[in-house]
């Protein structure tokens, strides 16, 4: 089951850029668990959001107020971006 909440882009942040959709997904799961709300994005913004390529990569957004506390846990984690 997937819930989908809308969050304005107005406030997010990038904070790690990873090469593939299973890595992505890996770090957002860090990041929730943590707390910080993250959304994924396709690296290449033209694609539609249900068409990520592997070979454009993932964007990982967090809230602006949340980025400093979302650094540290992927710091934390092993992220080295």
């Amino acid at each position: 089951m997937y819930i989908y909440v809308r969050i304005s882009r107005n406030t997010m942040v990038e904070i790690a850029f990873c090469s593939s959709v299973p890595e992505a997904i890996m770090y957002k799961g860090i990041l929730v668990e943590a707390g910080v709300e993250c959304i994924l994005e396709p690296g290449n913004s033209a694609l539609a959001a249900y068409a990520y390529s592997l070979s454009d990569g993932v964007r990982l957004l967090v809230h602006e107020a949340q980025e400093e506390r979302a650094r540290k846990v992927l710091e934390d984690a092993g992220y080295k971006g």
